[in-house]
């Protein structure tokens, strides 16, 4: 996360607090809506899906169990994540937040103090193999608080399933919750204090610091593990791995900011490798507020910013700071004083992860069967020279490094609107764009006329109903604001995309310089009905049989809706009396609803004496199509007769000219 000052982690307030309790020998105080509300705010699971046409069938999931959305962090897909799950659904992604495992079936996931063994069983935030099974990638950045042995061999099974994790950190010491764990701390399995308290047992086991870079889950597990380290390097680590040697990932892939971060040591250089390091001439500085002195070696010996591992079937890929891939939509407010957050707009900025976390995406959705890096088919990884320094072997600032006025493992004391918190407000919820249309597929259009497309938002309701316009060629039609005006003859592809999930609607657009008259063109705008039935709005002139109804939905009419459903044997409409000119086209669009080759179409003309077959269609088109048939200048009407054996017949669009 981008940060400039260690105060701006946090602002601490005092409002909204009522009782005093005891915490760690500090003064805490509950809200005083804790007793009386029942966590029913926020407990709709957000999901982003991908981009129409792009589905990919894969499944990302964004961990909010532990933690990720702690003090000024925000890291939820529909938050401080956008723009890298939107990313991801542009790609083709689903993604989906993990909030853990809803035990009593209540509809609510809550968090439970499981080092206390009594909280063990009712703890409902917490990682499970089940749960998360299903997912091609897990994403997890900046858990703030320990994993339990449980939840470390879930994680691990996972990736030995041939599934991936992309494991987001940040630099040391940020404990956004205070409850002196950070991600760095998490992920590697142990704090950096060697403190008898950290020997927690339980659920979590000896969880101090081993004093050996090789022990630990992450570097057990993976072949890593995250220094307790804090820089800044704002033009970017620079030393970026060729493709070759990052398994792809590092394509075009350009500096990457660091804003308060950690690199990471490889000790099993044949499980991991770092692909992004700073270079000869990267600088970076210590951050203003590190616990220590922030840079220990400097050069690749720093060790890398980016990383990744092949232990067994699957993978996991690590960076040392959220800063490049947060951006400034944040959702939550502040757990400890309830106000707003802050968040850097790191992902579309210069010095984004962008481009490297989708990389990174793809290659753990990747399911590959081959364990480690060989040297030989893929380039082995650079164990680093010093992967724990000696001030890394105990902690150098006492933490937390603030003291909380809440309690970060009580979430009753949580603030208002904060993630977990008793009680928020939804009364404004952000509500995604699933689709838009256009009411036509298709449209006509002269020589210097204009039309205009209308479009339509679903749902009726979404928070974000912009668009953009485009048209595939626009020496023959141009688009404004919905308005299509005709510059030349041809054709073109008019795209409406929702600026809310890249969503799109098409329309094919033919400019003509037709100067044919028109006899009759009628598409049925105005006829009113249902799927059963039709009201009212026959056109005058034309007789319709009973029995008949309307189709009103997408792809089931021409031009526009809706068309004329034809549902029984018998069903007839005739035009109105026609006076033509000279030998004319007739044309329709129809499209058969679950027919044989059995059900047809008959199509005749009156001469004034006798009904004449024109066309008689089987085996009707269940796409959409437009039939055309010449017409002597003798015809005075045009009928259009059912039959059905199965299924239903739409009709739109008769044209005479």
């Amino acid at each position: 996360m981008f940060k400039t000052t260690l105060t701006k982690k946090i602002a601490i307030s005092m409002s909204a607090l009522l009782t005093v309790f005891l915490f760690n020998g500090s003064i805490i105080k509950i809200n005083s809506y804790a007793a009386t509300t029942n966590y029913s705010w926020n407990n709709t699971i957000p999901e982003k899906n991908p981009t129409p046409g792009t589905n990919n069938g894969k499944l990302v999931l964004f961990d909010n169990s532990h933690g990720e959305t702690s003090g000024q962090a925000d890291w939820v897909l529909d938050g401080g994540f956008s723009d890298f799950a939107d990313d991801l659904a542009s790609h083709g992604y689903t993604s989906r937040e993990y909030r853990g495992v809803d035990k009593n079936g209540d509809g609510v996931i809550r968090y439970y103090d499981d080092r206390q063994p009594a909280n063990v069983s009712i703890n409902e935030q917490v990682i499970t193999y089940d749960a998360i099974k299903d997912a091609d990638v897990f994403v997890m950045a900046e858990a703030n608080r320990p994993f339990t042995t449980a939840e470390q061999a879930a994680l691990k099974q996972f990736v030995d399933s041939g599934k991936g994790i992309y494991f987001v950190a940040d630099h040391y010491n940020a404990d956004r919750n205070m409850n002196t764990w950070d991600s760095t701390e998490t992920y590697n399995g142990y704090n950096r204090s060697t403190s008898s308290s950290y020997n927690m047992g339980g659920v979590y086991g000896d969880l101090r610091n081993p004093q050996d870079p090789n022990k630990g889950w992450l570097a057990q597990t993976f072949g890593l593990r995250f220094r307790f380290n804090a820089m800044d390097l704002i033009s970017g680590f620079s030393g970026i791995k060729p493709v070759n040697d990052s398994e792809g990932i590092t394509q075009g892939v350009k500096p990457i900011l660091m804003a308060a971060g950690s690199t990471l040591s490889i000790v099993d250089a044949s499980k991991a490798k770092g692909i992004v390091y700073l270079s000869s001439t990267d600088k970076p500085t210590k951050w203003s507020s590190a616990a220590d002195r922030g840079v220990y070696f400097g050069g690749e010996a720093e060790g890398p910013y980016v990383a990744i591992s092949k232990p067994s079937s699957g993978k996991a890929a690590f960076i040392g700071d959220s800063s490049p891939i947060e951006d400034s939509t944040t959702k939550y407010k502040n757990e400890g004083s309830g106000s707003s957050k802050s968040t850097h707009s790191g992902y579309k900025s210069t010095g984004t992860a962008a481009t490297l976390s989708v990389n990174i995406v793809d290659w753990l959705a990747n399911s590959e069967a081959y364990v480690g890096f060989d040297g030989v088919n893929h380039t082995k990884g650079i164990a680093t020279p010093t992967p724990m320094a000696d001030i890394e072997k105990n902690e150098t600032l006492a933490e937390p490094w603030a003291t909380p006025t809440y309690d970060p493992w009580n979430t009753d004391t949580f603030a208002y609107g904060s993630y977990n918190a008793p009680q928020g407000t939804d009364i404004n919820p952000t509500v995604y764009v699933t689709g838009i249309s256009l009411g036509k597929t298709s449209a006509t259009i002269n020589i210097g006329s204009t039309q205009t497309l209308t479009p339509t938002i679903a749902p009726a309701n979404a928070t974000n109903k912009a668009i953009t316009w485009s048209s595939s060629n626009t020496n023959v039609a141009t688009i404004s604001n919905g308005i299509v005006t005709a510059k030349a003859v041809g054709s073109t592809i008019i795209t409406a995309t929702t600026v809310d999930g890249g969503k799109t609607a098409t329309c094919n657009v033919t400019v003509s310089n037709s100067q044919e008259a028109t006899s009759l063109s009628e598409g049925f705008d105005g006829v009113v009905g249902s799927s059963s039935t039709i009201t009212s709005g026959i056109p005058a002139g034309w007789t319709f049989s009973s029995g008949m109804a309307v189709y009103s939905t997408t792809s089931n009419y021409g031009v526009s809706a809706p068309s004329i459903k034809m549902q029984a044997t018998g069903n007839t409409i005739t035009t109105k009396s026609l006076s033509l000119s000279a030998q004319s086209n007739l044309s329709f669009w129809i499209k058969g609803q679950g027919t044989n080759t059995v059900s047809h179409l008959l199509v005749e003309k009156y001469d004034g004496t006798s009904w004449v077959t024109i066309a008689d269609i089987a085996s009707l088109p269940t796409n959409p199509t437009t039939k055309t048939y010449v017409l002597p200048q003798n015809t005075k009407q045009v009928r259009f007769t059912y039959t059905k054996n199965v299924g239903n017949l739409a009709l739109d669009d008769i044209k005479i000219q």
